[in-house]
């Protein structure tokens, strides 16, 4: 099989036709590249944008197709991260519309396709709408900062021919089942294109090298892997990752193949025997340190994978382990992603969808499904994903809600939708109905407007892990000398035990403290701030 990457497009938009383009490419870097718009991040003006074009545009581009391309029995369009509501031609067919920048789509252009040169439109008839962040009585929410978010179009993910002759892999799922010192992995794989008998393999290679098999049968495979190397949040211990690689074969000879990096995990949010809200990761309690990521740049190509590293970097250096993706804009790329999985931070993420006064039904309940199945579908299947939080957006332009009992109402509706998504795209997620009971410990001492935002600046107790790798067992103790010699601060057990002791309920045992001194230090400095 010839996978050929296809990268160069012009774009019409607006008075300005014809202009040269790779991905990935939007309207406005398109514009800034070539001196007809000002750099709004430079020149600090980015409300002009918004009026600089109408949502409309031409995206094309000539790919020539070779006889060895056009002699398979298939050929087959794949394109993925277009931002723009499109119809898509090929030589001058419609063959579908692209309404999500988070599908992949394939075409399969064998009728229309030729030797020689060959002619791909997008038809855009929108842009994606700005959006904003609602507050419970159904308010724009000016106090959250959100992301710089500019409506723009274009292409930000890639652009494939593949000519084939027989089937190809369209999408793999992989699902856990965690026992003790054991994980079952289910793979279910769907194919498109002439079968003629192919057959599959999936192989799993573990972070030392152990190599795991297994058949895939009627579209399902099973691997289970004893002892496994788990994903571990920041601070836990070592967030590996496995490499898992579906090959097709057809005739004896590979014809497809799909790789991805997956993390072995448990997760759940619960409450403990004394009624204390919990986030378990492979049945460990952890207490939730992080910030809210805030996309780097306005202009969407002008993200580069250094800088996002860079601050991801920065949390994890920080001892952070949860990083928050807020609903106001577009999810972020794969790789934002890539690098949570390696650097051990959870990722809770916000599930926007728009707002439409009740009832809900028909096409529209259809649309929030779709909507919702292309977000998740993608996000979750990285180990780092782990919160899934449904955000209630406005769509701009459309009737803001009439009341709070309207605004509810549409949340329990779309929570209902939301569900057999999450049954089958994130069954390795945590669906979070109400994001402010995360934040309460103990209800004597802490409340959600107390530690809302708040960050811990105050001494705490390592991680139960992290004191084993350092303190003999008869040593786990946080006033014997050996843990008192690991403090950089003098007196830090004291500090501690009192602010546990002043705030909130007094742990049992080590892992206890760990996490209760978490949750005291973030109550102090809210209550100072």
């Amino acid at each position: 099989m010839l996978k050929r990457r296809i990268t160069d497009f012009t774009l019409t938009a607006g008075e300005f036709a014809d202009m040269p383009c790779s991905i990935p490419f939007s309207m406005y870097s398109v514009l800034i590249e070539l001196g007809k718009i000002a750099n709004p991040n430079r020149a600090g003006d980015s409300a002009s944008l918004g009026v600089a074009l109408s949502d409309t545009a031409i995206i094309r581009s000539d790919i020539d197709i070779s006889p060895e391309e056009l002699s398979g029995r298939h050929i087959y369009l794949k394109m993925w991260g277009v931002h723009a509501e499109c119809e898509v031609y090929f030589n001058g067919k419609s063959y579908g519309v692209i309404t999500s920048p988070n599908r992949i789509y394939t075409f399969d252009v064998t009728d229309m396709a030729r030797v020689g040169k060959n002619e791909l439109v997008l038809n855009v008839s929108g842009v994606i709408p700005n959006r904003y962040v609602l507050d419970a009585e159904g308010r724009r929410d000016t106090a959250l900062a959100t992301a710089p978010y500019i409506a723009d179009l274009g292409i930000f993910g890639g652009c494939e021919l593949i000519p084939s002759a027989g089937a190809l892999i369209n999408d793999v799922r992989v699902t856990e089942q965690h026992e003790a010192n054991k994980v079952t992995i289910m793979v279910d794989m769907d194919t498109i294109g002439t079968d003629d008998g192919a057959r599959a393999i999936a192989t799993l290679r573990s972070p030392t090298g152990a190599i795991y098999y297994s058949g895939i049968s009627m579209g399902h495979g099973i691997i289970v892997v004893k002892d496994p190397e788990l994903w571990w949040p920041n601070g836990l211990g070592s967030p590996d990752l496995y490499t898992l690689t579906v090959t097709l074969y057809s005739g004896g000879e590979a014809t497809d193949t799909y790789t991805r990096k997956i993390g072995l995990r448990s997760i759940s949010v619960g409450k403990d025997e004394n009624g204390v809200p919990a986030i378990v990761v492979n049945g460990v309690k952890i207490f939730s340190r992080g910030a809210t990521y805030v996309r780097e740049n306005s202009i969407l190509p002008y993200i580069k994978t250094e800088n996002t590293e860079r601050i991801l970097r920065a949390a994890k250096d920080a001892n952070m382990n949860t990083i928050r993706v807020v609903s106001g804009g577009i999810a972020p790329s794969d790789e934002f992603y890539n690098i949570c999985d390696r650097y051990g931070l959870i990722v809770w993420q916000d599930v926007p969808v728009p707002y439409i006064l009740p009832p809900i039904q028909g096409a529209f309940a259809a649309g929030i499904t779709a909507a919702l199945r292309d977000t998740i579908a993608r996000v979750a299947a990285h180990p780092s994903v782990a919160l899934l939080y449904l955000s209630v957006l406005e769509v701009e332009g459309k009737d803001a809600p009439a009341s709070a009992v309207s605004l509810s109402e549409f949340s329990e509706i779309t929570s209902r939708i939301l569900r057999p998504v999450l049954e089958r795209y994130a069954v390795s997620c945590v669906y979070v109905p109400d994001p402010f009971w995360l934040f309460s410990y103990d209800e004597r001492a802490i409340n959600s407007d107390e530690c809302y935002g708040a960050v811990s600046a105050l001494p705490t107790v390592p991680d139960i892990k992290t004191v084993a790798s350092f303190a003999p067992q008869d040593e786990r103790n946080l006033l014997s000398a050996v843990c008192e010699s690991h403090s950089p601060i003098p007196g830090t057990a004291r500090d501690v035990l009192l602010t546990v002791a002043n705030s909130v309920r007094m742990p049992s045992d080590m892992a206890e403290l760990s996490y209760a001194s978490g949750v005291a230090a973030g109550t102090v400095l809210s209550r100072r701030v």
